[in-house]
């Protein structure tokens, strides 16, 4: 793994907005001042140095306290893409999996038709279930939204 001082020797990054330049010249695919990192498949930008790839918000946490992160580095906005000091945190996998964008046919994160046209929604926290039932899809989104917050903390997404 790349130290803080071995990052600093070959890359600048600037935490207002993100972005990640070559201070020294790796490869001739990588000049001096140019732009660092590429978005990788799974949509978060990665940066290959030394021959070895590693996430932009994981270099930042680097970057900027000396250490790496414990675990994750979770994106407040959830934008895997927007690198900027601010809208990063050190989480856990489970606080990182809270802050995940929302999937499913209702379109909120959480909230299912049912068979019988009721709503199910729910939550889950460290591996523990936690839901209910309604009778309208409005009830059931308010309800996810409150429970999200209620155990998610500063981690909910709604």
């Amino acid at each position: 793994m790349i130290t803080q001082e071995e990052l600093k020797e070959v890359l600048a990054y600037n935490p207002d907005t993100g972005e990640w330049v070559w201070v020294k010249m790796l490869s001739a695919n990588a000049p001096i001042m140019s732009h660092a990192g590429r978005v990788s498949r799974g949509g978060r930008i990665q940066i290959r140095i030394y021959g070895k790839n590693y996430y932009a918000a994981r270099l930042a946490f680097l970057y900027m306290t000396g250490e790496w992160p414990a675990e994750y580095v979770d994106h407040i906005n959830g934008d895997p893409t927007d690198d900027r000091w601010e809208n990063l945190r050190e989480a856990s996998k489970s606080q990182n999996s809270m802050n995940a964008k929302g999937w499913g046919s209702s379109g909120i994160k959480g909230v299912y038709r049912r068979t019988d046209n009721s709503w199910l929604y729910a939550v889950t926290v460290q591996g523990v279930g936690h839901k209910g039932y309604c009778s309208t899809f409005e009830e059931a989104a308010a309800a996810v939204q409150e429970l999200r917050t209620q155990l998610h903390g500063e981690y909910a997404r709604n």
